[in-house]
């Protein structure tokens, strides 16, 4: 490899190894320290304004999200992995083949209310998704035995955040005790380095 600017050849970095379609090593900050301490809520796809969604303009409220289908996939061939945001949903197929997720809320006051993810990547017309598989990965994804063995993803508390019933009242309480106890701290060790600077001095 020659670098255009020094001209001198370099060795290519090493390429990771090969784990097969979707199943690359993942990064979830949520699992690191700063997100423990802080807490973390997952996404909730499909079920926001979930109290609106039936009023006059109520589909002015729907998200219309989708899964795509390297989710499916990797949950095939990793049964531990298990999203958050998908906690509550049971993987369904359709009679023509498409594969969705399904959920049914309870909502308080109301009538249940039945969440239906589509999966991306197939189920649009130009099946995008398949042009990147080859034919064993093709024969997992419609291995129809194997798919059914995807249980229901448990509900998973990822932190106190995920308890908090998240307003703009919630918001701003925690920014303004943010706010204050960054001025403790900084109150704080200006006193302490005072007093250091007064003993040296």
């Amino acid at each position: 490899v020659v670098d255009p600017l020094s001209e001198t050849e370099q060795q290519p970095a090493s390429l990771p190894p090969v784990k097969g379609w979707a199943l690359s090593d993942l990064h979830d900050e949520a699992n690191s320290l700063k997100f423990k301490l802080g807490g973390a809520a997952a996404r909730t796809p499909g079920q926001y304004f979930l109290d609106k969604v039936h009023d006059e303009l109520g589909t002015h409220f729907e998200t219309h999200e989708e899964i795509h289908v390297s989710v499916r996939m990797r949950m095939m061939e990793d049964p531990t992995w298990r999203p958050a945001a998908l906690a509550g949903f049971q993987l369904q197929r359709h009679d023509d083949g498409f594969y969705y997720w399904h959920k049914i809320v309870k909502r308080k006051g109301k009538e249940p209310k039945e969440i239906i993810l589509p999966e991306w990547g197939f189920n649009n017309g130009a099946r995008l998704g398949s042009r990147l598989l080859n034919r064993d990965e093709m024969a997992k994804l419609n291995d129809i035995k194997r798919n059914r063995e995807i249980e229901m993803v448990p509900e998973i508390e990822l932190g106190w955040a995920a308890l908090l019933p998240w307003n703009w009242g919630t918001a701003t309480w925690l920014v303004a005790s943010s706010i204050t106890f960054l001025g403790l701290v900084l109150l704080v060790d200006s006193s302490v380095m005072q007093s250091i600077t007064q003993e040296f001095l």
